[in-house]
């Protein structure tokens, strides 16, 4: 099932409203409040209208999180697409404006012309675990900004207030750990966290960050999971100067810095990691060149760990 086969609604998501387009020849548009009780009613309506419904929408972060679940709930298929394909189609049709309505049309048309499978959906445990982890890596990111700021404060007051500061986001970062360890120990996650930690350089936070933010995991290809992450190589060889150089591009960027943390131990600590990359580093390749193809590498083992349910010594 794709969403060229089916009764696509393009879905152009703000705080408050849901800019909706229907139809393959005749536009239709209509807007739905972004709030339970009418996502709900417009959903079921729709369904009984069009029993191959599938909605499209863009990556917006927690504002298309209510559509998704109401969504998945009745049993609608949901594609969550990245926004940076919805944009680079709309340059290719000539589509420069923006408005909500037309945002919603080339949503529909995108999901018309190219085969967009469904989000694979997320039982209440991960999405659970999966706003702990972001609420945490939140709190993380404010440390490290308040950090940097009091470097270039001299006032004393505003310098004591901010350590003040400081010390509350630690303790709120350190409970969100604690919390954290112990959803992923509950018996609906007990078997992969078992799993991802047999591999030296995997920990409580950082599996649970695989779990929670890449539920894909063990289900892919060693090629699909790699560019999910971001750290497939991608070819450039459109000009000479480039020719023969790789690059890597796109992913889930939390999931990769997660997977960054995990190989920098690895390639210190894990005898088959720290002899792959130092096999690199001996053929001549750059220190980030050699981390990256270990993060690759670490990413392709841990899907097949999962795949396969067996532990990290047994592959």
């Amino acid at each position: 099932m794709n969403s060229t086969e089916m009764d696509v609604v393009g879905i152009d998501v703000s705080k408050a409203m849901l800019d909706c387009c229907m139809g393959r020849e005749k536009k239709v548009f209509f807007r739905i409040a972004n709030q339970e009780r009418a996502l709900r009613e417009a959903f079921r309506k729709l369904k009984e209208q069009f029993p191959k419904l599938f909605l499209v929408v863009e990556s917006t972060g927690k504002y298309h999180a209510l559509l998704y679940s109401v969504a998945t709930e009745l049993g609608v298929p949901v594609a969550i697409v990245n926004p940076k394909r919805i944009r680079d189609f709309a340059k290719a049709i000539g589509q420069l404006a923006k408005t909500d309505k037309i945002d919603a049309r080339v949503i529909a048309e995108f999901a018309l012309t190219v085969a967009v499978p469904p989000t694979q959906a997320v039982g209440k445990e991960v999405e659970h675990l999966r706003s702990l982890v972001t609420r945490r890596n939140d709190i993380v990111t404010m440390i490290t900004q308040e950090r940097n700021r009091i470097a270039d404060i001299t006032d004393t007051f505003l310098r004591r207030h901010i350590r003040k500061h400081i010390t509350w986001l630690v303790k709120e970062r350190d409970a969100l750990t604690r919390e954290i360890k112990s959803v992923a120990s509950s018996p609906f996650f007990v078997e992969k966290l078992r799993l991802l930690k047999g591999f030296k350089g995997v920990a409580d936070v950082s599996a649970a960050v695989l779990i929670a933010l890449l539920p894909e995991l063990g289900t892919l290809s060693k090629a699909k999971v790699a560019a999910l992450v971001g750290v497939a190589p991608f070819a450039d060889d459109s000009g000479s100067s480039c020719r023969g150089k790789r690059r890597i591009w796109g992913g889930r960027s939390t999931v990769r810095t997660a997977l960054y943390m995990c190989t920098l131990t690895a390639v210190r600590c894990n005898p088959t990691m720290r002899a792959f990359y130092l096999r690199l580093k001996a053929a001549g390749k750059a220190n980030k060149v050699a981390l990256v193809a270990a993060m690759r590498k670490t990413i392709i083992i841990l899907n097949a760990m999962l795949r396969d349910k067996v532990h990290f010594q047994s592959i």
